[in-house]
């Protein structure tokens, strides 16, 4: 369309129609015109949609065609737009993001090629590190562990593993890296002092007071009882003891085999059969030979005449108190006293008496005399003579009566020369009427 560049008939166009209302929804206003739809502002004038403002320019003396717009006296078609007299077609926008070679950063066109993390900073699109790494003594204490090796993100956000430290006694690395002390049980507390009974008050493997209960004690033992607090214990009682039960489940001493401790516990006896050797350490058996080393006689607790007879082996005389004493004749020997008031055999003399112990079953086989010491002697007279027929006999003579180990009647032994001699030396010999006795005359 084209339009007349004399203007003065297009203003009395418009005066002449007035504020008069057009067909096609046009509406004048301050003397303009508006055509199919149109409006015109300060005599301006517009066609098919457009507007025209200050004779022919829309917004500032543009023009529109076919709902464009033009600013600064530029044209626009087909819905483009132009700024500044330039011109635009197809509806597009001309900027195109620049992020090549980029991560983060503005991408040319008002956006961002990408953002960074945290403690970072985009530095010529690249996302640079701006934080600095924490000591491993700072990253174990922000993580509050003080203890063991240590996995986690440090203050920059990067993985790390460290050792946090060793724990000191008593406490303990626990699970979570942390030093602390595991309290012990009242059974280990207990233990751990050497207490097993009782209420016990101490402090515990922590460095913390405690009162725990240790335990009983099973009779015969109570606590303390040793004199230890909380502790089982009994004191034994074995003064004056020498063997049997301490009253602690103990004993105050063992007796030797065969023996038996006496009642009142101040010893043990020898059982029946058996009798103590001169050591007085083991009981041995009677009527058995009596070791080489054993004395031939000797005496028990001062009482006992320990015999080691040749023909029914060890054997005893029981002496009465005190009435059994060393003799002379040997190391340790001794036998029962005699001839003396309160003796064992108070009549007995150098002449001798043919006894019968209560241990031979054989008449008249022992011969006892009492030496110048009041000690009393005794031969087993088959022993000495060899012979199953040796006695004892008690010969009768005008100077009194004598006894001694014969061979047989009226059959002397000779000790020195350890034959069997006549009896009588002189006169005959004769049987006496008191058994075991002859005369000689």
């Amino acid at each position: 369309m084209k339009f007349s560049s004399k203007w003065p008939w297009v203003a009395l166009l418009i005066v002449a129609c007035g504020a008069q209302q057009q067909p096609d929804g046009g509406t004048p206003t301050a003397g303009g015109s508006a055509t199919a739809g149109g409006s015109a502002t300060a005599g301006g004038s517009a066609m098919a949609g457009g507007s025209a403002m200050a004779g022919g320019s829309a917004m500032a003396g543009g023009s529109a065609m076919a709902g464009g717009s033009a600013m600064a006296g530029g044209s626009a078609m087909a819905g483009g737009s132009a700024m500044a007299g330039g011109s635009a077609t197809g509806g597009g926008s001309s900027c195109a993001p620049s992020c090549q070679m980029k991560i983060c950063g503005p991408d040319g066109c008002g956006g961002t090629c990408g953002a960074c993390g945290a403690n970072e900073a985009c530095m010529n699109g690249r996302c640079v590190t701006t934080c600095s790494p924490e000591t491993d003594v700072g990253f174990c204490q922000r993580l509050g562990k003080n203890c063991g090796p240590v996995t986690g993100n440090d203050n920059c956000g990067i993985q790390r593993t460290a050792m946090c430290g060793q724990c000191t006694t008593p406490q303990t690395c626990q699970a979570d890296s942390v030093c602390r002390c595991v309290p012990e049980t009242d059974a280990q507390f207990c233990v751990r002092l050497g207490k097993n009974c009782g209420l016990l008050a101490a402090t515990d493997s922590c460095g913390l007071p405690r009162t725990a209960t240790c335990g009983t004690c099973t009779a015969p033992q109570s606590c303390g009882g040793s004199g230890v607090t909380n502790v089982c214990g009994c004191t034994p009682a074995c003064a004056g003891k020498r063997c049997g039960a301490d009253g602690c489940g103990g004993t105050c001493g063992a007796c030797p085999a065969n023996s038996t401790c006496d009642s009142d516990q101040s010893g043990c006896s020898c059982n029946a059969g058996f009798f103590s050797d001169s050591t007085r350490s083991t009981c041995q058996p009677l009527n058995v030979a009596c070791p080489a080393t054993e004395p031939a006689e000797y005496c028990l607790n001062n009482r006992y005449w320990v015999l080691c007879d040749p023909q029914w082996g060890r054997q005893f005389i029981d002496c009465g108190d005190n009435q059994c004493q060393l003799n002379g004749r040997g190391p340790g020997r001794g036998s029962c006293t005699c001839g003396l008031t309160n003796s064992t055999y108070p009549s007995l003399n150098s002449a001798g008496v043919c006894l019968q112990p209560s241990f031979s079953s054989i008449n008249r086989e022992y011969w006892f005399s009492c030496t110048p010491g009041n000690r009393t002697y005794v031969d087993n007279c088959r022993a000495v003579t060899g012979l199953p027929t040796g006695r004892c006999w008690t010969y009768v003579t005008s100077f009194g009566t004598q006894s001694g180990c014969y061979c047989d009647t009226c059959l002397d032994y000779n000790y020195s020369t350890s034959q069997c001699v006549p009896a009588c030396s002189f006169g005959s010999c004769s049987a006496f009427p008191v058994p075991g006795t002859f005369l000689c005359q």
